[in-house]
């Protein structure tokens, strides 16, 4: 799937990620990155590169910001997951 999303600057960042003004659909909306590193389910360790939120903290929140429902909350319209590899 293609999402084609128009980044027009920086709003914000914070402990996860980074909010950005965007256009989606012809409509501005607040675009959030969240990275997270996976987790070895095993030992339940992070990786050596030691990110600031895990992958379960960025479910929770795309979960919390799903079922927010009031006027001055922004609501979640999507979510998309990239797995971004690092070769080195």
């Amino acid at each position: 799937m293609c999402v084609q999303v128009e980044i027009q600057g920086l709003l914000g960042r914070g402990a996860c990620g980074t909010v950005y003004q965007a256009i989606w659909r012809g409509l501005p909306i607040a675009l959030k990155t969240l990275v997270f590193e996976m987790v070895d389910s095993a030992t339940k360790e992070e990786s050596a590169a030691g990110a600031p939120c895990t992958h379960e903290q960025a479910l929770l929140e795309t979960a919390v910001a799903a079922s927010v429902n009031h006027a001055n909350v922004v609501s979640k319209r999507q979510h998309h997951t990239y797995i971004h590899l690092s070769l080195s």
